[in-house]
């Protein structure tokens, strides 16, 4: 199932989300999203924000709804720098990710994955190493069954469901 027709207007158009400043190509390139969009649609909640859609929303990804933009929005106007905060920690990530590849670790484990949202860990690990294997465990059931239907034909992840 696509995303709902009402996510084609941005979160909040001029305080759109961007890469960090002076993140350079590399880091820029893991912030596009490139995964086939597919819903749990059994698992999604339409009437409550849910805590993977809403940092889904702040962060400009695709896996959001309406209800989830709302809220996204007020938080980003009640909370001054949420939206750049959330991309440093994806730079963070990124860069944490270069070193443990760059010491030869090819296996990672992503507790609290959450959605597959823009710069996910498993995203940028397989961009940078194809051959890597990630872990991905979580607990809100829209992610695990989110991410069971992205990893169908993946043989370098897995997901589970934490206790």
């Amino acid at each position: 199932m696509s995303c709902p027709a009402d996510r084609t207007r941005p979160l909040v158009s001029s305080d759109r989300p961007q890469p960090p400043i002076g993140s350079g190509p590399s880091v820029a390139a893991t912030l596009v999203p490139s995964w086939d969009r597919r819903w749990a649609v059994d698992a999604v909640e339409l009437d409550r924000p849910s805590t993977a859609r809403l940092h889904d929303a702040l962060l400009g990804g695709d896996y959001h709804f309406g209800v989830d933009r709302r809220l996204a929005t007020r938080l980003a106007a009640t909370v001054p720098g949420l939206t750049r905060a959330l991309y440093a920690e994806r730079y963070f990530l990124d860069r944490a990710i270069r070193l443990c590849l760059g010491e030869g670790i090819r296996q990672f484990l992503d507790l609290g994955c959450g959605l597959p949202t823009v710069g996910n860990a498993r995203a940028v690990i397989h961009r940078r190493a194809p051959t890597a294997r990630v872990g991905c465990v979580d607990l809100d059931p829209v992610v695990i069954a989110t991410l069971a239907g992205d990893l169908i034909d993946e043989d370098r992840a897995a997901i589970g469901r934490g206790a």
